[in-house]
């Protein structure tokens, strides 16, 4: 087992975690044990007590195609977030009713410390995205993203590929950034830009620069390079406005992911 990683086998110690998870209707991700990829979102909304021990957990708020999902499993994997740790456990579904599901109180979990620097993936469909201060290409600028004239503001966007609380990485595949930035690189009135969020400046220093080849083929066309170009930046100034930012996206994009 992982160092950060510890089993929780005590029933008082798991009643307790239940109950903080409880005191907030802490929201949960449901998975089927046999397919972790689908998350299935989830309120912790009650602990039953039979017979002096708490041996049923109710999860609510469960949309209708996340219970139909569901329906035909029995055994799911649970995960949340409490503070630093992660908490994980596997239970039986015992019953489902219009909005909820009926779990067996684990006799085991675990608690993973949950590293600062931990990355996560960004989605295409609820982006986020990064620009430098010096750079602004033209609209007729053939190496930089295109952009409408009319939409200056959009110039010099870069698309955000992942993140975590000491930095990111972007990925582009227009050049046209290599002729302003460089190893070392550092801008002190950078800007994040988050869906749903105010633009963010903050200061950052470029920590590496790649240029990757890959190979796409569709079924009609042979195989064709596409060239992309990543930066990896490092947060400079962490503040606690840019850390919270940063923190509502990457919960935003476990939320997104779900059912």
């Amino acid at each position: 087992m992982a160092p950060n990683v510890l089993r929780v086998s005590n029933q008082e110690t798991i009643r307790r975690v239940l109950e903080k998870a409880l005191d907030v209707r802490l929201l949960c991700m449901i998975k089927y044990q046999g397919d972790t990829s689908i998350s299935v979102k989830g309120n912790i909304i009650d602990l039953i007590t039979e017979k002096k021990n708490t041996s049923i957990i109710r999860f609510g708020n469960i949309s209708s195609k996340g219970l139909k999902y569901l329906r035909e499993k029995s055994l799911v994997q649970i995960e949340c977030s409490i503070m630093s740790k992660k908490v994980i456990f596997t239970s039986r579904i015992l019953s489902m009713d219009i909005s909820s599901i009926f779990v067996e109180v684990p006799e085991h979990l675990l608690t993973v410390n949950r590293r600062s620097d931990e990355r996560y993936k960004c989605l295409k469909e609820f982006g986020a995205f990064f620009k430098f201060s010096n750079f602004a290409p033209g609209w007729d600028d053939f190496s930089a993203t295109p952009f409408y004239s009319h939409y200056g503001h959009y110039s010099g966007l870069i698309a955000i590929d992942d993140i975590s609380l000491g930095g990111a990485s972007l990925r582009t595949n227009f050049p046209a950034i290599n002729k302003v930035t460089f190893k070392g690189f550092v801008d002190h009135d950078a800007t994040f830009i988050f869906p749903m969020q105010q633009y963010l400046r903050t200061s950052i220093e470029l920590r590496w620069m790649k240029k990757i080849k890959e190979y796409h083929q569709d079924h009609v066309s042979q195989p064709r390079p596409v060239i992309s170009y990543r930066l990896g930046l490092q947060f400079i100034d962490k503040s606690p406005k840019l850390l919270d930012s940063i923190r509502i996206f990457i919960h935003q994009l476990n939320q997104k992911q779900a059912i």
